[in-house]
């Protein structure tokens, strides 16, 4: 004679009596212990820069003026256009400060 089963008691996945008979120390279902819980890591630093750009016209005299609206607005990077310098260049404009261009003819 075959065993008789209940059928109220029978289930589709061992698993599917997780909520009812939960592990101790588990606070969810998901299995994770109380207290354990993982925070994530932060694997990248921030960088804030900050950058402008401002049409010049011509540097000629300008300079000084550059690098004390670069410390007034906190600017990192600033491109300037319209320079109208020729060649391929750097300056020390500064202490902290300095200029890269490249002019065209």
């Amino acid at each position: 004679m075959p065993d008789v089963i209940n059928m109220d008691a029978a289930r589709a996945s061992p698993v599917s009596n997780v909520h009812q008979n939960p592990p101790i120390g588990v606070i969810n279902g998901r299995g994770i212990p109380q207290g354990s819980r993982l925070q994530p890591k932060k694997l990248v630093r921030e960088w804030k820069i900050r950058a402008g750009i401002w049409i010049v016209g011509t540097l000629m005299g300008r300079l000084r003026e550059i690098v004390d609206v670069m410390e007034r607005r906190k600017i990192d990077v600033l491109r300037l256009q319209e320079t109208k310098w020729k060649g391929n260049e750097t300056r020390a404009i500064e202490i902290g400060y300095r200029l890269y261009y490249i002019g065209r003819n």
